[in-house]
């Protein structure tokens, strides 16, 4: 001030020293209430995670851990929502395995391909922060949410391989931006999904392991059930229950067998949607001996044959289209797997699925044991059949032999050929047309099951119609269907 006349006041040298004391005092204080904050906020970070691992501990299944980890990160991180994401194999869809909080209501969808933070994340194997997720073009918001969301994304890690994505997010409240997350909630968030990831990778290790024990377990019942049967019919739902067992997803089941004669795969029995399907609406299928079809090439291989997509398949009309109740819902992949026996391959056990990608190899070589196991009770079965068969035959034979010795009327022998005939074929009329020398006439001898007496009165000229045709050249002679 011009008009002040006392002098002006200099800072000494001693102020200085002062001032310089103050200041350090007051950094010292500011460094111990910073390091302070840094060991609270760093025990709090251990003590989540030290909460977080104890409960991963504990829980039993894989969804219990889903649950307790995302409560628990809400918690810490003070967040309004969470979930976590999952590669599934064989869908290019990502799957919102868990969600709580804010995020609750997606739990289960499915993010399509393009979509999602996530994805980015999964393929980059790094974390992700985003103050306003909604400014990101892949950000997947199903509801179109308007409200501010912050966002943090860390990537589930086992084994050097990425197996899914946790994300944390706080939302706007009363027009007030919500706060970011931190380098601090970060370095937890990216703590516990580590030790996350290796709990998850132990449970599955753990649900694969007693999944495979099980499914042992239906193979050795299977062989089991089926040494004590002979009866295809019960062989071939033995073995569709014993397949539903191993891949309870299935939807749909096939056991088709191969005629080496005829050159012919025939469907034998098969199951949709938990009902037998008719044998009219399983068509059987000419063996293609180039193996241009499904079933004609995993007979000729021998090899197990996975379709991850079925359409392809129908399309180039490698497969048959099966009819069911729901047109609307078509099986998306197959599983072919050979029936071997004796080192042929007699059938093939062929599975479907509503679901593009679903059987890996694992599946195959279980479903290869079943239906091998089912192919030799098969076999012994048509073994046991063809044996009963021909002592039948011989029995047959016998008892013709027998009534013919005891009599001398043409007749009863006849009658008794006849019986025997219809019995053992399986047939419901059969009669006997005996040549007269004289006239070259096929005349009626003896019948049964014929519904009308008109067959009695039957002459034939030899060379005539099928009948006489087949006495003239003395060939058989087939007739399919005799309403052509």
């Amino acid at each position: 001030d011009p008009n002040q006349t006392e002098p002006a006041h200099i800072f000494t040298e001693q102020d200085i020293n002062l001032l310089s004391l103050f200041a350090n005092t007051a950094a010292g204080a500011v460094y111990s209430a910073r390091l302070l904050d840094k060991t609270r906020r760093r025990l709090d970070e251990l003590a989540a995670l030290a909460e977080v691992s104890s409960v991963l501990r504990t829980a039993s299944t894989r969804a219990e851990m889903l649950s307790v980890l995302l409560d628990q990160l809400m918690k810490a991180l003070h967040a309004d929502g969470g979930n976590l994401v999952s590669s599934i194999p064989g869908h290019d869809d990502l799957l919102i395995e868990a969600a709580h909080g804010v995020d609750a209501r997606y739990a289960g969808m499915w993010v399509p391909p393009g979509k999602g933070l996530s994805r980015r994340v999964l393929d980059s194997g790094k974390s992700l922060t985003l103050a306003d997720a909604r400014k990101d073009p892949s950000f997947f918001n199903p509801d179109a949410d308007d409200k501010v969301y912050s966002i943090v994304l860390v990537p589930l890690k086992a084994q050097d391989k990425t197996i899914g994505v946790i994300s944390m997010g706080r939302l706007e409240k009363d027009n007030v931006m919500p706060a970011s997350f931190s380098e601090d909630d970060i370095r937890l968030l990216t703590a516990v999904a580590d030790v996350a990831a290796n709990a998850f990778q132990r449970a599955s290790l753990h649900e694969q392991t007693t999944r495979y024990a099980e499914q042992l377990e239906v193979v050795n019942d299977l062989g089991h059930d089926l040494s004590e049967t002979l009866d295809l019919p019960h062989i071939y739902q033995k073995l569709c229950r014993a397949a539903l067992g191993l891949l309870p997803d299935t939807t749909t089941i096939f056991i088709s067998l191969f005629d080496s004669k005829e050159r012919s795969i025939k469907a034998v029995y098969g199951v949709h949607a938990g009902s037998v399907i008719g044998q009219a609406d399983m068509p059987g299928i000419p063996f293609d001996e180039s193996g241009y079809g499904n079933q004609s090439r995993v007979i000729l291989s021998g090899e197990p044959l996975i379709v991850p997509d079925l359409s392809i398949s129908l399309e180039e009309k490698r497969a048959v289209l099966i009819k069911s109740g729901n047109e609307d819902q078509r099986t998306q992949s197959a599983l072919y797997v050979p029936m071997k026996a004796e080192g042929r391959v007699i059938g093939v056990l062929h599975t479907r699925c509503y679901d593009k990608n679903r059987y890996t190899s694992a599946d195959a070589e279980l479903l290869g044991l079943v239906a091998n196991t089912a192919a030799a009770a098969i076999q012994n079965a048509r073994l046991f059949s063809q044996l009963k068969n021909r002592v039948d035959q011989l029995l047959a034979l016998h008892s013709v032999d027998t009534a013919i010795g005891s009599t001398t009327d043409l007749r009863v022998s006849l009658q008794s050929v006849l019986e025997n005939i219809t019995r053992q074929l399986k047939v419901d009329a059969a009669d006997v047309l005996l040549l007269n020398p004289a006239t070259l006439v096929l005349e009626y001898a003896a019948g049964l099951g014929f519904f009308t007496a008109e067959v009695m009165h039957s002459s034939l000229p030899l060379g005539k119609s099928q009948a006489g045709k087949s006495a003239l050249e003395r060939r058989i002679v087939r007739i399919p269907d005799l309403t052509d």
